[in-house]
């Protein structure tokens, strides 16, 4: 029997923090209603006016599991996010309805492949 796909897979992660700001960038496979759905999502975190520390989410999918892997290679080499893809704010998971639950196994499952400061 063929082992089942996860929901989400995490296929890697770079990110920083420089004091209480920071950011990170990974590329996920997310499988829903029978789709394979590839994602770069993005979060990094701002000060308001106020000095509140605020968190945002954005995301590109792609139409294939190649050019994500390439766009994240990309990623990884210039320390900086690609601003001329077409980036969508978003939540935490990617505005997928899934379970906490499938997030952790994603996020436990997942090697850390570098963990240095992105260029916003």
């Amino acid at each position: 029997m063929a082992e089942e796909k996860p929901i989400v897979k995490a296929l890697g992660y770079i990110g920083g923090q420089d004091e209480d700001l920071g950011g990170y960038c990974e590329p996920l496979i997310i499988r829903v209603n029978g789709n394979e759905h590839y994602v770069l999502h993005e979060m990094h975190t701002y000060r308001t006016a106020d000095r509140t520390v605020n968190a945002e989410h954005n995301k590109v999918e792609f139409d294939s599991l190649e050019i994500l892997i390439s766009e994240f290679d990309k990623v990884k080499a210039k320390l900086t996010l690609d601003k001329s893809l077409p980036w969508t704010k978003t939540d935490s998971n990617c505005g997928y309805d899934i379970p906490e639950e499938e997030w952790e196994k994603a996020y436990a499952r997942r090697s850390f492949n570098m963990r240095i400061p992105l260029v916003y």
